[in-house]
């Protein structure tokens, strides 16, 4: 059986879908993103784990680091 793989937005999309649905919410980092920048961050360093974050920053590379949104301790 053949894979469907459908792109849908917002709410009219939550309310087309079927089956098995996958939400990926990009908005939050976004917003996260731009405030940054916007604050005077000079540039973000996405890392995929919180270990490769701390690392980062023990190395002296960025000095606030983020999790999922939420400010990881100092």
């Amino acid at each position: 059986m053949a894979m469907e793989i459908s792109i849908y937005s917002l709410l009219e999309g939550a309310t087309r879908a079927t089956g098995t649905v996958a939400v990926i919410d990009v908005f939050r980092a976004f917003t996260t993103a731009a405030v940054a920048l916007a604050n005077g961050a000079s540039r973000i360093v996405m890392v995929s784990t919180v270990e490769e974050a701390l690392a980062l920053r023990a190395a002296g590379i960025g000095q606030i680091c983020f999790a999922k949104g939420a400010r990881l301790a100092t």
